[in-house]
């Protein structure tokens, strides 16, 4: 199927170049007859056969080749307006066979050609291509620039109406990356230009863009005061189908705000617009909407009614997104009017769809609709179920979310530095021009007055000595700049690392407690004593491994503060290690291992005492964790000494665990990477203790590394002063 389409796609193409040339000739023969008497007819006559052959299907390498020729051809007859159109074509094969880059760079050809030949409409478009084709590579940087770019073009020739609308795309691609105050003044500035000088369409545009953003940040009474403004001109110009499209943002708003009465004015406002135009796409929208309303308004058979319709226009659209959510509406509605058969059939309808497209969103829609279904039916095993499923896809979403806002607090970063860069090389620039200004004044004075020449030479040495002062002075901020970088990707690499912790390892156990506990408190009758033991044990156990990830959490953030004191002692060794063996020998007798502690009476060394602790805790903790039963523990340790002659304590625990793969040994120091494994019998951790450990035994002057091989087992070892 995808072949088809794709032979169809270069057909059209073919046609579009053939159509294309073949006005070239007849165009060449009123306006360059001289230079079209001077082309090979034989190249002309082969290029048009090759296009005839390129109407039935080839490859896109066939497909550059006839757009090439036909750019070439363009070229010789000099005539700009077909060379904008063949580089356009160019550039669209390129950016069908995926390479972008090379597509930009036949746009950025077509945009100079038309700015030559001041068709700035043409300019304008292809500017928001080129910036279109950026954020498809994810470079949002260069997608900003491009537009930039443009606006200082349009500002030079002073043209007002195209300065404010790319004005506009600038505010939109920042709306689009989050970043809102850059949204906000991009907009304003169009929205100032457009009233200015009245341009309408750019102004009901850039109003409702701006309403866009105050949706975004949550400002809901600003955003419909310029979603009005917006439908107002757009009255005006008679642009009546994005009049319709925001009364349906304004509907929505109502809506969240459960202003009901109102909510129904503008979608009935909407529907009969959209009716008017006959716009059946737009119309499904508003259609969908009412079922919202109607299902706020707890009128489930209207809202059904409403639901389906949208239903059924989706199996014929062929959108899977938008068949999923239409099934579970429908499900959901049916489940609301207790027609649970239907409403299972709708829901599993929706769930295929959702797997079809993998999608997170649809997960946790979909799930919460089946958790809702079983729970009402007291179907509990499934209940428990979709609760847990619905809990992961929610936290998934909000991994996806603080991700995205790392992403795009990154980029404004990115941003930021470019600026201060570009400042940097303007003062590189001034530099140099004082320079070459004074150079010259000294050239004219050596014609002129050969002691006035001497006297500029000793002028001119001097700002040379104070130009290479502030260029070292440049490099030094650039020394800086860099060093500011590598600290805040550290920064970075910690937050990001808090995130992880707090998103997922603290959320998801309180999420599963929070269900825990909510089916105890709401259905605690419906269960006997052994059950409701075995929920309050599950509750229990979330809350200790809760705790002692956060005892873990603390302790390192305190590290990473400087705020825990080193307070070094003379410990002995066998005592601390017994000590921990104990705190642990409930874990130690669960899975029959065996712990053998070779350490001898009298090993003293010089450390923390609650440092060493958390050291040796952890790492008999992860060995524990990562044994089979019946398997082996072993604590040793032997006296060396460094290169400059001191003495350590080499501790070792070693086991004969599952041991730790290839791929993840070089990380697991590594604040920035995750690295976490479940263990023998699905233990969990958040990969903090190993980190502390690092900290640690690098706060006595130590070092810890590791040997390990899956399936037989890791070796830790860590120094501490003897």
């Amino acid at each position: 199927m995808m072949k088809v389409r794709k032979n169809r796609k270069l057909k059209n193409l073919g046609i579009t170049i053939a159509i294309l040339l073949s006005s070239t000739f007849c165009f060449s023969q009123y306006e360059v007859n001289q230079d079209f008497n001077e082309l090979d007819n034989s190249i002309k006559i082969d290029s048009l056969i090759k296009l005839s052959k390129a109407q039935l299907g080839v490859s896109l390498h066939e497909a550059l080749k006839y757009a090439e020729r036909a750019n070439a051809t363009a070229s010789k007859l000099r005539n700009d307006t077909l060379k904008i159109k063949t580089l356009q074509m160019l550039a669209k094969v390129f950016a069908d066979s995926g390479e972008y880059n090379q597509a930009i760079v036949n746009y950025d050809k077509a945009v100079k050609t038309a700015n030559a030949i001041h068709d700035y409409h043409t300019s304008l478009s292809l500017y928001k291509k080129i910036s279109k084709l950026y954020s498809k590579t994810q470079n949002n940087n260069k997608a900003i620039a491009n537009y930039k770019q443009a606006i200082e073009f349009f500002n030079n020739i002073e043209d007002k109406y195209y300065l404010a609308s790319t004005y506009n795309s600038l505010g939109l691609q920042y709306n689009k990356m989050n970043i809102n105050d850059s949204a906000i003044t991009e907009l304003f500035h169009s929205l100032k230009l457009a009233e200015k000088n009245n341009y309408t369409l750019i102004s009901a545009y850039a109003n409702n863009n701006i309403g866009l953003v105050c949706l975004n940040q949550e400002d809901n009474s600003k955003a419909i005061e310029y979603f009005i403004k917006a439908s107002e001109d757009f009255i005006k110009i008679d642009k009546h189908y994005i009049t319709g499209k925001t009364y349906n943002n304004i509907a929505l708003i109502y809506l969240n705000q459960k202003k009901y009465d109102s909510a129904l004015v503008y979608l009935q406002k909407s529907f009969f617009i959209k009716e008017e135009l006959g716009d059946s796409t737009s119309i499904i929208s508003t259609i969908n909407n009412f079922g919202l309303l109607f299902e706020k308004q707890e009128k489930y058979s209207l809202a059904l009614e409403k639901y389906l319709i949208v239903y059924h226009y989706s199996l014929k659209q062929g959108n899977t997104y938008n068949k999923a959510l239409a099934a579970n509406n429908v499900g959901f509605a049916y489940f609301k009017l207790g027609s649970f058969a239907l409403a299972e059939k709708y829901l599993n309808e929706a769930l295929g769809y959702a797997v079809d497209i993998e999608s997170d969103k649809l997960y946790k829609i979909v799930y919460e609709s089946f958790y809702k279904l079983y729970n009402k039916q007291q179907d509990y095993k499934n209940a428990f179920k979709y609760y847990n499923l619905f809990s992961q896809a929610k936290d998934s979403l909000f991994t996806i979310e603080k991700e995205k806002l790392i992403a795009d607090i990154e980029t404004k970063y990115e941003s930021e530095k470019q600026q201060r860069e570009i400042l940097l090389l303007k003062k590189d620039n001034i530099l140099i021009k004082e320079r070459n200004f004074r150079q010259r004044i000294i050239v004219y004075a050596i014609v002129a007055f050969l002691f006035i020449s001497v006297l500029f030479s000793i002028s001119f040495f001097r700002s040379k000595k104070k130009i290479k002062s502030k260029n070292q002075s440049l490099r030094e901020k650039n020394k800086k700049i860099n060093k500011q970088k590598e600290e805040l990707q550290i920064s970075n690499a910690t937050k990001d690392k808090f995130f992880s912790i707090i998103a997922h390892d603290l959320r998801s156990p309180f999420n599963s407690m929070l269900g825990f506990a909510g089916l105890l408190k709401n259905e605690f009758d419906d269960y006997n004593t052994e059950e409701k033991k075995k929920f309050i044990g599950l509750i229990y156990n979330g809350l200790e491994n809760t705790l002692k990830l956060l005892d873990d959490l603390l302790s390192w953030a305190r590290s990473q503060k400087g705020t825990i004191a080193y307070n070094p002692e003379k410990i002995n060794l066998l005592v601390l290690t017994n000590e921990i063996s104990e705190l642990l020998n409930q874990s130690i007798e669960n899975k029959s291992i065996k712990l053998i502690n070779e350490l001898e009476l009298n090993t003293y060394v010089e450390a923390d005492r609650d440092m060493l602790a958390t050291i040796i805790r952890n790492l008999l903790s992860n060995a524990i964790k990562f044994t089979n039963k019946h398997g082996e523990i072993t604590i040793n340790a032997e006296l060396i000494k460094d290169e400059n002659n001191n003495q350590f304590a080499e501790i070792c625990v070693s086991d004969t665990g599952m041991g730790i793969p290839k791929k993840i040994q070089s990380k697991i120091f590594d604040i920035g990477e995750n690295t976490s494994m479940q263990g023998t019998e699905n233990e969990t951790g958040t990969g903090l203790g190993l980190i502390l450990c690092k900290e640690f035994v690098e706060k006595h002057g130590g070092k810890i590394w590791f040997k390990s091989e899956v399936g037989k087992g890791s070796s830790f070892f860590f120094t501490i002063p003897y």
